[in-house]
């Protein structure tokens, strides 16, 4: 961490996990400590295994609830620190697993063009966008978030890392059409946000997602803010909740005219809820030239994970999914 990322803290501790892995590693007690509260977050998300010790899940919920303010962790994978609403289940998989989407990450970073710009379609608060903005260097990441309170962290995530005079926040969603639409939101687990109902298991009980409230916010297609904000675009994320086939059908000038490498989740059971499919969004991106694969399996038929991910390449790149 540099100097000047220190003043802006206000005091808040940062979480060191090497030091905590050390620690793991050092002692059988805390190690079989760890690996029962890893044990029970993965029951915690996936509601399927009851045997887990409920102890483990009332302790996270404890802690989660009697933080005072946000903490603030140091991600190194992310290449910055964070302020992270203690409600998500992204601080419960930090604290738990001490790291988020490593593998995936390593997969995509040599793919990632420091020589052009970045957009980060569905940033919640952040961690893909201050990644971008330091790897690409002096150029520009536009950062896309609709939800109100996953954006003032991701404000306070960009300004803490000292990157905000090459990012810049269009609040609202990137879809098929411009105008306005509703999204609907869990407050304080906003990575599950969506513009249609929520889905996804970790947050869903008896068919409905718990706590989930609506907001009206600004809708705008990708080809339309990249001839706005006259962007370069070499690497794309999109992570939109079962919507990216929406996303995709109005960035076809985009995949046309710029080419850009494209990270993007894929649920083919979030996409089926919304109206669509993995088949569909990968026919539709091959249709302008590129080639698709898993990019933690590529061995694995791309869209065929229940959630997943893919990286898109244009042809021109060479860059074949392996059979």
């Amino acid at each position: 961490m540099t100097n000047q990322l220190k003043p802006s803290l206000s005091g808040f501790r940062l979480f060191d996990f090497n030091k905590l892995k050390k620690t793991i590693k050092r002692s059988s007690v805390a190690a079989k400590v760890f690996y029962s509260a890893v044990a029970a977050r993965n029951a915690f998300l996936n509601r399927k295994n009851t045997t887990q010790d409920p102890v483990i899940i009332d302790a996270l919920e404890n802690l989660c609830g009697m933080l005072y303010e946000d903490p603030v962790l140091r991600i190194s994978d992310f290449k910055g620190i964070f302020a992270i609403d203690p409600r998500s289940h992204l601080f419960r998989t930090l604290i738990v697993k001490g790291s988020y989407e490593s593998e995936l990450l390593k997969s995509i970073t040599p793919y990632i063009a420091n020589e052009r710009d970045a957009i980060d379609v569905g940033a919640n608060i952040g961690f893909y966008t201050v990644m971008l903005a330091k790897v690409t260097k002096k150029r520009r990441v536009l950062s896309v978030e609709p939800a109100s309170n996953a954006l003032k962290r991701l404000r306070r995530n960009i300004e803490m890392n000292n990157v905000g005079d090459r990012v810049e926040v269009f609040s609202g969603v990137i879809s098929n059409r411009a105008g306005s639409t509703n999204i609907n939101l869990i407050p304080g687990k906003e990575e599950y946000s969506s513009m249609g109902e929520i889905k996804h298991p970790a947050v869903v009980s008896d068919g409905k997602a718990v706590g989930a409230v609506t907001e009206n916010v600004a809708s705008i297609t990708l080809d339309a803010v990249v001839e706005q904000k006259s962007l370069d675009p070499g690497f794309i994320k999109i992570d939109v909740e079962g919507f990216e086939n929406m996303v995709f059908q109005g960035a076809r000038q985009v995949l046309d005219k710029y080419r850009p490498v494209i990270l993007s989740e894929l649920s083919d059971i979030l996409l089926k809820e919304n109206g669509s499919s993995a088949k569909e969004v990968i026919d539709l991106i091959k249709d302008h030239g590129y080639d698709v694969l898993d990019p933690i399996s590529p061995s694995v038929h791309p869209g065929k994970k229940q959630y997943g991910d893919i990286l898109c390449f244009p042809k021109e790149m060479s860059i074949a999914p392996k059979p």
